[in-house]
């Protein structure tokens, strides 16, 4: 009985898992076209929600197999981490200057936007190169051939199970826990590191819904949207602290290398405006999405949305166990007439 509760709890990871290592091959075979910013995205989240699904379901797989996949899995999201920042960066750059009249601003933001794009093309020939060496993985390879097996449901098989459902309420509860910690400093704008671990737990709270959205029949969708806005609004939040500490550095760098061309630094004061009017600019909109968000939260936390969510997830597990006992004892009735049957039929 247990092995074959097991195996439908493997079923619905190793299907969950086939489907983002599909979404993960595709978004690769756009970085050789360089068409679009999001391919990069996408290959960072389609392997964060298979490293998500592989912990969450790894004790159902071979360890060692799993230990291995984990290890793949984990360098492609790191191998892209840079690269994706720069992107986010010089799309926000050339919005930000397009909206610009006064040159005197606009000369700095071109030197930045200029800047960063030199980082960026530094990078693109790795980038190429990694995407290589993922699509050609003999270890990718071996976890879909492994994996496919798996995914495949036997004919009597019930679509969800009891042990899936204390599965996600296990997994959903943990992870909700590890993001309300970080409330205590939501209230206090100036707990930058905070702020940002708040945005993963966020992150992996999605994740976490999205393994299990099927199990709750749409129900989880209002919870899944506010963890999405959350996330989105921190991940803003934080862009802006990173303008906002790495602009100070870049500007003393600039400032010598413009010394080190030149002799002097007086073609630099022309630079100057732009640089901080941006430094300016992401502390007003910081502030303001600060604000804002604050505000949301406090809805929410009127609403009970955390409550609730919990309430669903408990609510689900415990129907389901008593379905399934209710089922268990019915077969157990249905058996024991048949034998009582069998039983007097012999006896006559």
């Amino acid at each position: 009985m247990k092995k074959e509760l097991n195996d439908k709890i493997r079923q619905f990871g190793a299907k969950s898992i086939l489907f983002n290592t599909e979404s993960l091959f595709k978004a690769l075979k756009g970085i050789h076209k360089r068409r679009d910013i999001e391919d990069i995205h996408d290959i960072r989240v389609a392997s964060r929600r298979i490293r998500a699904h592989l912990a969450v379901f790894a004790t159902y797989f071979p360890d060692k197999k799993t230990e291995k996949w984990l290890k793949v899995i984990r360098s492609i999201t790191k191998a892209y981490g840079s690269t994706r920042d720069l992107d986010v960066q010089i799309n926000f750059l050339k919005g930000f200057y397009e909206g610009i009249n006064d040159n005197t601003i606009r000369s700095g933001i071109r030197r930045i936007l200029l800047r960063l794009k030199q980082k960026r093309k530094k990078l693109q020939e790795k980038v190429q190169i990694k995407a290589d060496e993922i699509k050609n993985s003999p270890v990718l390879e071996e976890m879909v051939t492994s994996l496919k097996p798996l995914a495949e449901p036997s004919p009597d098989q019930e679509k969800f199970s009891q042990p899936l459902f204390q599965l996600a309420f296990d997994t959903i509860h943990s992870r909700l826990d590890e993001f309300l910690f970080y409330e205590v400093f939501l209230f206090h704008p100036e707990k930058v590191k905070e702020l940002h671990l708040m945005r993963i737990a966020a992150k992996n709270l999605r994740y976490s819904l999205e393994i299990f959205t099927p199990l709750y029949f749409g129900k989880i969708e209002p919870f899944l949207e506010v963890t999405r806005n959350t996330q989105q609004t921190l991940g803003d939040i934080r862009d802006c602290d990173i303008w906002i500490q790495t602009l100070p550095n870049f500007i003393k760098k600039e400032r010598q290398f413009t010394i080190d061309y030149y002799g002097y630094a007086r073609p630099f004061n022309r630079l100057l405006p732009g640089f901080q009017f941006l430094k300016q600019s992401q502390k007003k909109q910081r502030n303001n999405l600060y604000e804002d968000f604050i505000n949301q939260w406090r809805k929410w936390r009127k609403q009970e949305t955390w409550l609730n969510l919990r309430e669903l997830i408990l609510e689900s597990t415990l129907q389901t166990a008593l379905n399934t006992s209710n089922t268990i004892e019915k077969k157990l009735k249905n058996s024991q007439e048949t034998k009582q049957k069998s039983n007097t039929h012999q006896a006559t």
